[in-house]
């Protein structure tokens, strides 16, 4: 699973938001961001892959809260 073809603009996007947030996000809110910023709506299949792409190349960090079921990331300093 990678980054999806002619979204070169979500790894760099996702970055930004991950380093501009006060603490860790889910999937959904990087979705919600993704789309705010380039002002149409990016499939959250695509924010997903990404996702797991820039966590493979140790840019982001991905955290399972076990608790409730939930993805959060983590932009690594």
């Amino acid at each position: 699973m990678g980054r999806t073809s002619g979204y070169d603009f979500v790894d760099p996007l996702i970055l930004k938001i991950l380093r501009e947030s006060k603490g860790s996000m889910t999937t959904l809110g990087i979705n919600y961001r993704v789309n705010q910023s380039v002002g149409r709506t990016v499939n959250l299949r695509i924010i997903r892959d990404h996702l797991i792409f820039l966590a493979k190349k140790e840019k982001i960090s991905r955290i399972f809260d076990k608790e409730n079921g939930i993805v959060y990331y983590k932009i690594i300093a």
